[in-house]
């Protein structure tokens, strides 16, 4: 049955679009222990694949790939096997703004902005818009509605904000979150791409307070070592990992032994992996508090 292309409004067949890109899934499958992972709410069913929304037909789905095929290449891949990340080129901006566009689509369409004011609904109205209109060429540039994208390489190995989760290690490295998020005059996406975040302004107030994270429209450098992001950001951050928390204890007794029978089976692997890493360096930062999700 034929519906109305979410991008470019023609009507023909939809494809199965994913909201998260496909390789952040493939990545979570291939490269854990235990061969799946969990998802969202549904924290009691293992699975090997994102979410998905019947959004764009065959072109422009492609168009999408295209940019995140580069993308999965030169940055996601190289930063999760911790290699260096060339200068990006102009496909960065465009690839950004797919996934936000996506991602605010998914939440205006489907899920819910109840929390945001009558204003700030009118700004996401213009923020799709501008973004559409910029991904189909229309636009040479989405103005004020851009995207800031901060990786992280590594881990945290110190701190002094007691606001930070006792799983950020974990959070950082494994997750894969999205919100549109607001305060009483500035809105955003935040997509959480493991060891990616993207943030995609739908009403920018502050732009002083975010430093070397702005995507360009041709070319830049992705890794900065100053970066700058507001206090909000962080703290939003660690409600998120606090959440991830929460979502863990609903986990069934029984899903618990069957990560444990996963972990014996190939107990190599796992002393190998990131998550391990992650656990220990949660375990170093916060002692036992690092396992309030059990």
């Amino acid at each position: 049955m034929n519906r109305r292309c979410g991008l470019c409004g023609k009507e023909k067949e939809l494809q199965e679009s994913h909201i998260i890109p496909s390789f952040v899934f493939i990545w979570l499958r291939d490269y854990p222990v235990t061969g799946h992972f969990r998802h969202g709410e549904a924290i009691n069913k293992r699975v090997q694949d994102g979410p998905k929304l019947s959004l764009l037909y065959w072109d422009c789905e492609q168009l999408f790939g295209k940019w995140e095929d580069i993308f999965a290449k030169e940055v996601y891949m190289p930063l999760h096997q911790n290699k260096p990340i060339k200068q990006y080129g102009s496909w960065l901006l465009k690839f950004s703004t797919s996934v936000s566009w996506r991602v605010l689509t998914l939440f205006k369409n489907h899920l819910d902005l109840n929390h945001f004011s009558d204003n700030l609904l009118k700004s996401v109205d213009n923020a799709l818009k501008i973004w559409q209109e910029f991904l189909l060429d229309k636009l040479p540039h989405p103005k004020d509605c851009e995207q800031h994208l901060l990786p992280f390489r590594g881990f945290i190995g110190e701190h002094n904000d007691p606001k930070m989760s006792s799983n950020f290690n974990r959070y950082i490295s494994r997750s894969v979150d999205i919100d549109a998020a607001c305060s009483k005059t500035e809105a955003y996406v935040y997509t959480k791409m493991c060891r990616i975040l993207l943030i995609g302004f739908i009403k920018m107030d502050h732009r002083e307070r975010w430093r070397d994270t702005k995507v360009h429209l041709n070319h830049g450098i992705l890794e900065k070592r100053h970066y700058k992001v507001p206090a909000t950001v962080s703290h939003f951050m660690y409600y998120k990992a606090q959440r991830l928390q929460q979502v863990r204890k609903k986990m069934s007794a029984r899903q618990w032994n069957q990560v444990g029978k996963d972990y014996e089976k190939h107990p190599e692997k796992f002393r190998d992996s990131e998550m391990f890493k992650a656990i220990t360096k949660d375990r170093i930062l916060f002692g036992d508090a690092a396992f309030d999700d059990l």
